[in-house]
């Protein structure tokens, strides 16, 4: 086993080195931003309350070659000091004038960072100095503080120390002096370690004959203790005023490099990741083929709600009050069930049902098929509707046409989201009664109200409000108040959508899309379009891999990587701005296209894609590669 020492400090600084290159620092040339992130002594920092740097600084170096000096100097003083002091006095004296440098450092670098100022043409142009980041780092000061207790012990004990006083004052007047000559040398440190390493040996020595004055336990105990409490005296009044305002300085300049550092580092990652994805891109087939399958839709469809783990797709018609089940593999239409019949006002000045805010719009059925809760089935209410029998077994008044529907995951509840009133209605199944309506967002003055983002994940409404710019929780298994939870700033938030297991939040809006983390609602990337238009209609893959958008090429979709952000498939488009989700195993896409002259419903095999290279290079790609992790 290694019991010296010395040994065991050049291992530590060795495998700190190798950890730092295994973590991804440049073993040659380490930048200050890697070395105050290892725990470097940047003198703002430490004198505003960072002391541990005062310990890490000592173990780290600026390179290979700066390690290798270190190592080799600590490896003759160590041995040299153990036979002179002990292994652990040696240790202390190491480890405290260490300290000592390092606090010598802080203060000097610290002083020289408060005391920056411009000069007359600087502040004439308008610019002003900026202090310098020097981060100390290495051994030097620990080990100049050895050689200062080495000197002390030689000359002291004259020639029963066995250590050449001249070779000890050579190497500390080397070092210091070199440290004045060439620029980049922390000579603070090395004064601060050689001063505090002559204190140190002129305490622990005993008489010139050698016999020690107290017990040499008691007396390393009293040197140590009395240097540290000095260390900490010292700490205490160290701190240079205005050194706060340098270190809140240093630490926004630290978040914007992490954040330049971390956009180039997912941009690396992109680039690699679509070489992967570019291998597996399908060969192009014509339009004709990658069109798919079609099924013409009744006209007045105005709603869908896609449950691909069934392999369905419910629908809701305004026109003739009903709601239909498709299927998604054939396209047919399943079995339908119709309303009410309801009665247009005359006087409203609209052309259909959906201007006026009446007939089928939202559906959400139970998990078992049997019942589905219809928005609008009745006017401004929330239906029960038997899907078995077709039967409307009963009705609850909410809000001002009601669309979007959800159940909660118990089944206990629903939820609905009320157009012009822009509020959502909480509705107890059981007791067939209305809980609440609350209101989202801001209130607006409009006919038809404004678009409401809404999905719902595992226990929780996500619903998003494009006049206020936020996006708000509701707990859907025990409803009470809606939590503000994510500020959009200017994003316009239109559509939600969540990947398959709920961990990622997507958000289409102004500019284009953005993903947020649900556990704790901080964005994760941006996906920065390159057409002049905003994303609003997307869905995303089941798995989180893809989403499927407006193509750059006019009349197409385009499916983007999650990863890359570049189109890996292309098909054609059945309209401007349809309706799409993936089917379970993420291998066709589904498209709802809504016009005036009716609805059609798409099928597309994600194997059979236009010419995504071709598309790509004469109309750009959807999202810009450059705005890549972007979080602005």
């Amino acid at each position: 086993m290694i019991k010296s020492p010395t040994l065991w400090l050049i291992l530590i600084n060795v495998g700190v080195a190798l950890l730092m290159v295994y973590r991804g620092v440049d073993p040659i040339h380490p930048t200050p931003h890697d070395l105050t992130t290892w725990g470097g002594n940047l003198g703002a920092y430490t004198l505003t309350g960072e002391w541990q740097r005062l310990l890490y600084a000592m173990f780290l170096h600026g390179g290979a070659l700066h390690l290798a000096l270190n190592m080799f100097l600590l490896f003759q003083i160590g041995r040299v000091s153990e036979a002179a002091w002990g292994r652990l006095r040696f240790l202390g004296i190491y480890l405290v004038t260490g300290l000592f440098g390092g606090l010598a450092s802080a203060w000097w670098n610290a002083r020289e960072a408060v005391n920056v100022e411009s000069s007359p043409l600087q502040m004439a142009l308008g610019f002003v100095a900026a202090p310098n980041m020097v981060v100390s780092i290495g051994a030097s000061g620990a080990l100049l503080g050895a050689a200062g207790a080495l000197l002390v012990h030689a000359m002291r004990a004259g020639d029963q120390s066995h250590v050449d006083r001249n070779v000890i004052l050579q190497v500390v007047l080397l070092n210091i002096g070199m440290g004045f000559l060439i620029s980049g040398t922390d000579n603070a440190a090395h004064v601060g370690g050689a001063l505090s390493g002559i204190l140190i040996g002129a305490g622990l020595m005993g008489s010139r004959d050698g016999a020690p004055r107290f017990n040499p336990v008691v007396q390393s105990a009293a040197v140590f203790g009395v240097m540290l409490l000095a260390l900490g005296g010292l700490a205490l009044k160290a701190v240079p005023e205005g050194l706060e305002q340098v270190a809140a300085a240093f630490h926004k300049a630290d978040v914007e490099h992490e954040r330049r550092e971390e956009r180039a580092a997912r941009k690396r990652q992109a680039e690699q990741a679509f070489e992967q994805e570019r291998a597996s891109i399908p060969a192009p087939v014509s339009v004709q083929l990658a069109s798919g399958a079609r099924a013409a839709l009744p006209d007045g469809t105005v709603s869908e709600t896609f449950l691909p783990d069934a392999d369905l797709l419910y629908v809701g018609n305004a026109e003739t009050n009903s709601v239909a089940r498709i299927s998604l593999a054939s396209l047919e239409i399943l079995k339908q069930w119709k309303g009410l019949a309801v009665t247009p006002d005359k006087e409203s000045g609209c052309s259909n049902n959906l201007c006026r805010g009446i007939g089928a719009a939202g559906i959400a059925p139970s998990k078992d098929g049997k019942w589905a809760m219809v928005s609008s089935l009745v006017p401004d209410s929330l239906s029960r509707l038997d899907l078995e029998s077709g039967k409307v077994l009963w009705s609850v008044k909410v809000g001002r046409y009601p669309r979007d529907v959800f159940l909660s995951d118990n089944e206990q509840y629903a939820f609905v989201v009320n157009g012009p009133d822009n509020s959502v209605s909480v509705v107890d199944i059981a007791r067939q009664q209305l809980l609440f309506t609350k209101p989202i967002g801001k209130e607006i003055d409009a006919a038809f109200g404004r678009p409401i983002g809404a999905v719902k994940g595992k226990g929780v409404l996500y619903l998003a409000d494009v006049a206020d710019n936020a996006i708000a929780t509701l707990d859907t298994e025990r409803p009470n108040e809606l939590k503000r939870v994510i500020e959009l700033g200017e994003v316009w938030p239109h559509l939600l959508a969540l990947s398959a297991d709920g961990s990622r939040l997507f958000v289409s809006g102004r500019g284009g899309l953005y993903s947020f983390d649900t556990r704790d609602f901080k964005r994760t990337d941006s996906f920065r379009t390159c057409m002049d238009t905003d994303v609003i209609e997307f869905a995303v893959s089941p798995n989180g891999a893809w989403l499927a958008v407006p193509g750059s090429a006019p009349g197409t979709i385009g499916i983007v990587s999650t990863r890359s952000q570049r189109t890996v498939r292309a098909v054609p488009a059945p309209g401007e701005r349809p309706v799409m989700g993936f089917t379970k195993d993420g291998g066709a896409l589904i498209a709802l296209n809504r016009s005036f002259y009716g609805a059609t419903l798409h099928r597309f095999d994600l194997a059979k894609t236009l010419d995504v290279k071709q598309l790509t290079e004469e109309h750009g790609d959807v999202f810009c590669s450059r705005e890549l992790g972007d979080d602005e």
